[in-house]
């Protein structure tokens, strides 16, 4: 439960959204996923969940579709 207690004190401290990694990932893996996540978020203009699903599936349409290379990251937000 450490890591809804770490968003929780981020949330509660005024941050809109918070992302945060359930488990220590591939840094391969993970700069495509932040690079998938980056670009919905900024050039699609996606919220950060749907920016967060594009990033996922991409990655499941890969050779990386085993959950560790994707399911690492985690949006919290209101």
């Amino acid at each position: 439960n450490e890591q809804f207690g770490i968003s929780w004190a981020l949330l509660a401290g005024g941050a809109d959204q918070v992302m945060l990694s359930r488990w220590r990932v591939n840094a391969a893996s993970n700069a495509v996923w932040m690079e998938t996540f980056y670009k919905s978020l900024i050039v699609e203009k996606s919220s950060p969940a749907l920016a967060a699903n594009a990033a996922m599936r991409k990655m499941i349409n890969t050779d990386k579709r085993h959950p560790y290379y994707w399911a690492g990251p985690q949006v919290f937000g209101k």
